[in-house]
């Protein structure tokens, strides 16, 4: 280094203490480096994240054992295959599927929805709703074999009802909050 504190000439890696060499260059950055993205720092947060992801991905699963069909199946062939036993063989289990991704991007999305509904009331709601349809299929599994998307969903339920109860119970420690 020369005297007056500058690199010398020829240095290699010689930082340069400028706003420009902060930050990822142009090209160098992740796919995902512009999304606002904000993981949970509490554990219900945590626990309503991966009860959506789990969730969403369940219909992806097999929810009735090989060569039989879901309630609601819109195909008549004699010998079912793969994709009439999945989740998603329902036309309508898109809007559930939905339903998750959305609980799922309330939980690690920044937004303007108070934390006590986005993270506590719809996931208990959301969770509800598919336990209910989880224990509907396996209570009627002489019929269907349940499969494994039905396990999977299942647990996503518990994962969201779990979280939206650890959100909004009353906390020990922490001040009051007002409900506006």
């Amino acid at each position: 280094m020369a005297g007056n504190g500058a690199p010398a000439p020829g240095a290699l890696n010689a930082p340069t203490g400028g706003p420009a060499s902060a930050g990822p260059k142009p090209g160098k950055a992740s796919l995902w480096a512009d999304l606002p993205l904000d993981a949970p720092n509490d554990l219900p947060g945590w626990f309503v994240a991966i009860g959506g992801a789990i969730a969403a991905f369940s219909f992806l699963l097999p929810w009735a054992a090989r060569g039989r069909t879901l309630i609601g199946d819109t195909t008549l062939e004699l010998n079912p295959g793969y994709i009439d036993s999945w989740g998603l063989a329902v036309p309508t289990s898109v809007l559930l599927v939905g339903l998750a991704l959305a609980l799922f991007a309330l939980a690690v999305w920044p937004n303007r929805i108070p934390r006590w509904i986005a993270c506590g009331i719809l996931p208990i709601l959301g969770g509800g709703l598919f336990a209910g349809i989880a224990w509907t299929y396996a209570s009627a599994s002489s019929a269907f074999g349940g499969g494994v998307g039905l396990s999977a969903l299942l647990l996503g339920a518990g994962f969201l009802v779990a979280g939206g109860v650890l959100e909004v119970r009353p906390r020990r420690h922490e001040p009051p909050q007002s409900g506006v």
